[in-house]
């Protein structure tokens, strides 16, 4: 049974108690990283990096992950309470962050966004961890803590980009300084997850296998892998979406209607979480993530009218947000407490193994393709989809 329907959903308000904490963590680090993903590229391109070098910098966050995430998720299953990890790693990468204003030069730019990357990408497998205990032990939705982060992002992507010249660059490096804080302030009123804490019972507390064993199961990996091929897909859209669209004529602020009609739609599922959950489970939001990946990125190349993309742009609420939901849902239920930072962090890991790849294929095939070249993501869809199915064979075998 899903971990989502052990235990009746408790309507409480998010601005009360422990879900006020989480939902203000997610709002301060998706604030944040609303202003960073847009925008970093602009304060680096004002420290005097050229291409090639702010694209090296911006790839060290997926190469951080996938080198430590393990390591920051055994850390914090390793506290008395999962909270001092979200303090100790916001705190962390703020102090690092902070050396970027005497960083001067690629090579110290480089090295301080190296350690940054460490700390920050660290939080939300942790967050997710503390959110989802909330869920399986008290009966708080997941989904409706969380979408407060992807309304901070759409606020602070919009507004920050209102605001913004093109010489602003030193600004955003304030902007995001503060965010960096305002997030550390954060996780001091995250809720509590203490080892110590009575859990609700979890299927896989009742066996002997060694954590090791429970989070190499062939089943639950496969799954895993499933998740992160759809989320790869992702990858040329968000690396030469807007570059697309310009290319075939659409103006920029349909552009950037595009781009937040997707985050909308993420918000919206995540918002009904708990209706979706409860008729699909987890393993069918992956399928369903799966099937409109492969619609998106077979009919993305078709269309150039911005009124058809609206919708097709929506998908993104299956693809990314349906996807996302479903795999935390998948791993909360099948891993337990004890072990659950280290298991969102392996899930974040293979996912920045896929996107990493995805990403750096994706240049060449626009290169070579153009438009056409998104049509090429499907292949990673039907990839997934393939691997679903032997997943749940998997899965009926016990493997």
């Amino acid at each position: 049974m899903e971990a989502a329907r052990t235990r009746p959903m408790v309507v409480a308000p998010p601005w009360r108690g422990e879900p006020f904490g989480a939902a203000l963590f997610y709002i301060a680090y998706f604030a944040t990283h609303g202003i960073y993903l847009p925008f970093f590229p602009v304060f680096l391109a004002g420290r005097g990096l050229v291409e090639t070098q702010i694209a090296i910098v911006l790839a060290i966050p997926l190469a951080m992950r996938m080198v430590f995430a393990p390591a920051t998720g055994y850390a914090a299953d390793r506290m008395p309470d999962k909270r001092w990890a979200l303090v100790a790693f916001a705190w962390a990468a703020v102090a690092i962050f902070g050396l970027l204003y005497w960083a001067g030069g690629f090579v110290a730019i480089l090295a301080v966004t190296l350690g940054y990357a460490v700390f920050w990408t660290a939080l939300v497998p942790v967050i997710d961890a503390v959110t989802l205990s909330l869920e399986r032990n008290k009966g708080h939705s997941y989904g409706k803590i969380r979408l407060w982060g992807s309304l901070a992002f759409i606020v602070t992507n919009v507004g920050v980009g209102s605001l913004l010249a093109p010489d602003s660059g030193e600004l955003i490096f304030w902007l995001l300084l503060g965010g960096g804080i305002a997030t550390g302030f954060a996780a001091l009123v995250a809720p509590r997850a203490r080892a110590t804490d009575v859990s609700a019972p979890h299927p896989a507390d009742n066996t002997s296998a060694s954590a090791f064993r429970l989070l190499t199961r062939p089943a639950y990996l496969t799954m895993l892998l499933t998740a992160a091929l759809i989320q790869a897909t992702h990858a040329m859209v968000y690396g030469f979406g807007t570059i697309h669209w310009s290319s075939i004529g659409i103006p920029g602020w349909q552009i950037g209607s595009l781009w937040a009609i997707g985050v909308v739609a993420e918000v919206f599922v995540f918002a009904v979480a708990g209706r979706l959950l409860g008729r699909f489970g987890a393993r069918g939001l992956i399928l369903i993530g799966g099937i409109a990946s492969l619609v998106r990125w077979l009919v993305f190349p078709l269309v150039g009218d911005f009124w058809l993309l609206l919708p097709l742009q929506a998908l993104h609420g299956l693809t990314f947000g349906a996807t996302y939901l479903g795999t935390v849902q998948f791993i909360s239920g099948a891993i337990p407490d004890r072990l659950s930072a280290r298991a969102q962090s392996g899930n974040a890991t293979i996912g920045a193994i896929l996107l990493a790849a995805s990403t750096l294929a994706s240049g060449p095939l626009y290169a070579a393709f153009g438009g056409w070249g998104f049509a090429l993501m499907a292949v990673l869809s039907a990839a997934a989809l393939a691997l679903y199915t032997l997943a749940l064979r998997l899965e009926a075998g016990r493997g």
